[in-house]
């Protein structure tokens, strides 16, 4: 393994917003000068174990109480096996746990893209160090949105790749039942290059007619603006499709039940792998974070029977949807454009926001579906005091069924060509 002066690898990133990349770990590490990914500079979520080396995943606390890694996680390694250069690993919300882009130790880095707003989370730094140029491409874990929403709010294309497709065999979980490995580019086509590296060879292309799936009740629940700039957008992406077809929910109740019906599921999870640290180490955690945790440990068996039958029911939605592997469903990636971090809003406010937006990244985490997020345009808004105007990144969601990530990646790559 070759290692470039880590002084010199440093200098490379010492510019920057410091809750973007960890003290810790390597600087310009590189496996191999021969592949796919020679020259990319590659970031790297601070839950994917490399040997030797600690992780934070986000508190110094988890940090203190492990040791390092004895094996490297085996999608950082496929990377780096491909030419990728490590330039490090990038700070995230505690314990990914969070979509907002805000570390209580590390600090909450700055959108690249906007600054004074956030980057959403948990993979803030892999987004900010994609956004901001440093990387060429980040890998993050996607739970509940950790990739989706920062690739919304900072303009990249990320993916969230279906449930266990890519092996998440060395990467410190939050609830395996949803955890899954994504990654972020400024481009479709880089973005397509490393799903050729990490998806498994069965895992084709699939070139044949589309058909594209809308839901307006599900795009009602992102904000006003969003949904009008993906109507304007919609002629654009026709052209790629042989027919565009409106559907609607069999069961109007369900789209309001997936933000709970994931919230249990996902803190039972939460609480089978790590509740036994949670008791033991009491870390100190942000009171957002600290407050999921309690909700996450306190489940009952009945609340986890109820949200399984409501996944059953949504899973069977989607595939009524979504039968074949020439479907896809356009849906928007965040209820918002990312968030100003001086903003002061209510409780009430935060927990609205909070169901609309898990409502919506809910969609594919229940059905174990990949999602990727198209940063196609952005919105015109006001910012600050001033009124200033500005343009805030923005896009939309391409959704496909299970194992069906390199076709939707090839799509992506086909539609910004």
């Amino acid at each position: 393994m070759k290692k470039h002066h880590d002084e010199y690898a440093k200098s490379r990133t010492s510019h920057l917003d410091p809750a973007i990349f960890c003290d810790h770990g390597p600087r310009g590490l590189i496996l191999s000068e021969t592949g796919t990914l020679v020259g990319k500079r590659l970031a790297v979520k601070d839950v994917f174990q490399l040997k030797g080396e600690k992780n934070t995943a986000g508190s110094p606390e988890w940090f203190r109480t492990h040791d390092g890694a004895k094996e490297t996680a085996f999608s950082l390694f496929q990377l780096l096996k491909a030419g990728a250069e490590f330039i490090g690993f990038t700070h995230l919300d505690e314990l990914a746990y969070s979509m907002q882009g805000s570390n209580m130790h590390y600090g909450a880095a700055d959108n690249p893209k906007l600054p004074g707003y956030f980057c959403g989370g948990s993979s803030m730094g892999s987004a900010a160090a994609v956004a901001s140029g440093a990387a060429d491409i980040a890998l993050g874990t996607d739970t509940g949105g950790s990739v989706r929403v920062p690739a919304s709010y900072c303009g990249l294309f990320g993916i969230r790749t279906s449930h266990s497709l890519v092996p998440r065999q060395g990467v410190i979980g939050l609830a395996p039942c949803f955890d899954t490995v994504g990654w972020f580019a400024q481009t479709a086509s880089l973005l397509g290059d490393v799903g050729k590296v990490l998806l498994p060879p069965s895992c084709l292309p699939i070139k044949r007619s589309m058909r594209l799936v809308i839901c307006d009740e599900i795009n009602q629940l992102a904000d006003v603006n969003i949904q009008q700039a993906m109507a304007e957008y919609l002629p654009k992406l026709q052209g790629h499709f042989d027919s565009v077809e409106r559907v609607s929910l069999s069961d109007s109740l369900i789209l309001s039940q997936l933000a709970d019906v994931f919230r249990i599921l996902q803190g039972r999870g939460i609480a089978k792998e790590h509740g036994n640290w949670l008791k033991r180490h009491r870390p100190i955690l942000s009171d957002d974070v600290a407050a999921r945790v309690a909700m996450a440990l306190s489940i009952t068996d009945e609340e986890v029977a109820w949200a399984r039958r409501k996944q059953q029911d949504w899973s069977q939605q989607m595939a009524a949807w979504l039968p074949s592997n020439d479907t896809v469903l356009l849906l928007p990636t965040s209820a918002t454009t990312a968030l100003k971090k001086d903003a002061r809003l209510s409780k009430e406010a935060l927990i609205g926001l909070r169901q609309r937006l898990l409502g919506l990244t809910a969609i594919a985490g229940l059905w174990g579906a990949p999602q990727c997020h198209v940063p196609a345009f952005s919105i015109r808004g006001s910012s600050g005091e001033k009124n200033i105007k500005v343009n805030k990144p923005s896009g939309f969601s391409l959704l496909m069924a299970p194992n069906n990530d390199a076709a939707l990646l090839a799509l992506v790559e086909d539609i910004m060509a």
